[in-house]
């Protein structure tokens, strides 16, 4: 007992040391590296930063424990993806309409005061948008297609200036659902899961919450050497009437629940600095930005 607790001590003092070398690390050798490479190798440590947990010894720990203590700081080791009520599956026109932008702390430096200053232009010019959003099986699951998802948002927010540019393409694997990378004209951004906690779904209520590092590389007009790190928080909250309710809806293939009419949605998104609440960790860190949408899924005909 007393060696156990030995080993989870020491593990527990080499992962904090550890995560302050790699930290070090990347910033020594950023500071030798210029051009393009910079951007690269900044995007790989940051995402990659999960390896350092292979070099820790795990003493009596078995290979469960390790994994779990590093996901609780790590990103991409977090809990499973979000599984979505059956009703979910298949394909949704939604309509979302931003009502309400906040911006609870100071916004400094230019990132974050450009991510306000856009959601802003947005509730006062184009709040409301439409696009097709898609759920899929996976397994014994329904998620969401993110990379399919991630496209389609994209293109319906862009304004008149950024029409011309390629179609968004998004890169998601259903297998490692925490890392989504979105290309969206000179922009690359990569969101990379921290933290997740859903709902057991109810009849007719789900919700699901999601912590996420996003290096944004290419929003101040060119592709920056090294890409701008933010976190953002995403909470949704849906509810739907069943079928009772709502009337007939025709049923659909196998075992899968009709799908209802209509889901409707709510969905609160905040931005936080990540020099202050870095990115496990959200106790008392007030939102630079926080914006509010009603979210509406009909079925896309």
């Amino acid at each position: 007992h007393g060696s156990r607790k030995m080993a989870v001590a020491a593990l527990r003092l080499d992962h904090g040391i550890l995560k302050l070398l790699i930290s070090c690390s990347c910033v020594s050798a950023l500071q030798h590296t210029s051009g393009s490479s910079r951007r690269e190798f900044a995007l790989r440590s940051i995402s990659g930063a999960a390896a350092y947990s292979h070099v820790l010894g795990a003493g009596a720990l078995d290979a469960e424990s390790v994994r779990v203590m590093a996901s609780s700081a790590l990103p991409g080791l977090g809990p499973p993806d979000v599984y979505y009520p059956e009703e979910f599956q298949g394909r949704w026109t939604v309509e979302r309409e931003l009502y309400d932008v906040s911006t609870p702390a100071e916004a400094r430096g230019a990132a974050l005061e450009g991510l306000v200053a856009v959601a802003r232009e947005e509730l006062a010019s184009r709040p409301n948008l439409r696009y097709v959003a898609r759920y899929i099986r996976r397994g014994e699951h329904v998620v969401a297609d993110r990379a399919f998802n991630a496209e389609s948002f994209a293109a319906a927010r862009r304004g008149e200036a950024e029409r011309s540019f390629a179609t968004p393409s998004a890169s998601w694997d259903p297998s490692n659902p925490n890392i989504l990378t979105v290309t969206d004209g000179p922009r690359i951004i990569e969101y990379k899961v921290t933290r997740r906690a859903t709902e057991a779904p109810a009849a007719t209520v789900f919700g699901w919450s999601e912590y996420a590092r996003v290096a944004d590389a290419g929003s101040q007009g060119v592709v920056s050497d090294v890409p701008i790190i933010q976190a953002r928080r995403v909470e949704v909250r849906y509810r739907w009437q069943r079928q009772s309710d709502a009337g007939p809806t025709p049923a659909r293939e196998g075992d899968a629940p009709p799908r209802p009419a209509l889901i409707e949605g709510l969905e609160r998104v905040s931005w936080f600095d990540p020099l202050v609440t870095g990115f496990s960790d959200l106790k008392g860190a007030a939102p630079v930005l926080v914006t509010k949408a009603r979210i509406y899924l009909r079925h896309d005909s």
